[in-house]
Formats: structure tokens, C-alpha cells, sequence
């Protein structure tokens, strides 16, 4: 009996440190639900790519001055995807934000959506990658106005086709309503 108290607290101590050592593990590879304004990701309006792994962030754009901005962001993992959407969306005409599906912001027409002042939160609706890449490319005008600029939610999800098509693949975070699965973190 006491040979088994014996190998019971060693066994429970390994759980325990297992457990904060994936804890630790899974928080490096990416960002959890962070808030980032424009301006930050490309301070002084650098041209350079600048690259975020996330599962989720919150882009605002207000009455900043010139920008010329590319950001590109990964999800946690190759099973998962982005999922767009605009909050708040009121640029000038000579204010563009190009979305591509891809780690890099090439060709004009490849990107997949092109938003400016004649887009409304609701023309853009939600917007689903494809792939676990979002590239956006941002410039904007020196001409601002009152409430210009615009509150971008990304979310990176797993899809419920691809859930529901391969039975090894789970969700073991949150599973939303719309079946969508994603981080914990993303929970209010």
C-alpha cells in the first residue's frame, strides 16, 4: 500500500509539470486575441512586410496620417483558416485595403477584396480565407475626416467542413454555434 502512495505522488508531480509545460508550448507558437492599430504594425510608415502569428486580432485604423502598411498573418496551425470581418469601415477614395490570401502581398488582381470609400461594412460582410495566410496591404491618403478609418476582426477557425470531412481532426477548443472551432482565448 505504501509502495503505491509512493509512485501515486511522483506520478501526479509528471501530470502536473507535463501539463504546464504544454500550457507554455501551446502560448509561444501564437498571439492570443490582441489589438493592434495600424500604425503600430508598420510605424513610420515602412513599407517592409511586417509578419504576426495569431488566433485572433482586432486592426483599427483612425485618423492616422499617411500610411503605407503591409502586415501578414498566420494562424497557430495549417488546419485552421481566417474568417473576416469589418466593424467599423469608413475610408476616403483615396484610402485602399487590399486583403489577399496569401503570405505575400503580389499582383494586383490577386487579391480578394479591395476595399475603399465606396465599401460598406455590410458589401464586405464576413470574409473567409482559404488559406492559414491574410496579407493586408493598407495605404491612406494624408486627407483625413472626422471617423475615418476602419475596426478589422481576424479569426482564425476551423472550418466545419473540414471537421465534419476528417474524422481525425477535432476541436479541442471552443466549438461556436456556427460549428466554427476556435481558441479559448477568443471567448468573452
Amino acid at each position: 500500500m505504501s509502495h503505491e502512495k509512493g509512485n501515486y505522488i511522483p506520478r501526479a508531480m509528471l501530470t502536473c509539470v507535463l501539463f504546464f509545460v504544454l500550457i507554455l508550448l501551446q502560448s509561444s507558437f501564437a498571439d492570443n486575441n490582441l489589438e493592434f492599430n495600424i500604425s503600430s504594425l508598420c510605424p513610420g510608415g515602412r513599407s517592409s512586410p511586417t509578419y504576426k502569428k495569431i488566433e485572433g486580432a482586432v486592426i483599427t485604423s483612425d485618423d492616422d496620417n499617411h500610411e503605407s502598411c503591409i502586415v501578414t498573418f498566420q494562424t497557430n496551425s495549417i488546419l485552421q483558416l481566417f474568417m473576416l470581418r469589418f466593424e467599423h469601415l469608413a475610408l476616403g477614395c483615396e484610402d485602399h485595403l487590399f486583403i489577399f490570401d496569401s503570405a505575400h502581398a503580389i499582383g494586383i488582381g490577386s487579391y480578394v477584396a479591395h476595399v475603399s470609400c465606396r465599401a460598406t461594412v455590410s458589401d464586405v460582410g464576413t470574409v473567409f480565407m482559404r488559406s492559414n495566410f491574410l496579407t493586408l496591404r493598407f495605404s491612406k491618403s494624408s486627407y483625413n475626416f472626422e471617423g475615418s478609418g476602419f475596426k478589422l476582426i481576424l479569426t482564425a477557425v476551423k472550418s466545419p467542413k473540414l471537421l465534419r470531412d476528417n474524422k481525425d481532426v477535432k476541436c479541442r477548443a471552443f466549438e461556436c454555434r456556427n460549428m466554427f472551432c476556435i481558441s479559448r482565448s477568443l471567448i468573452c
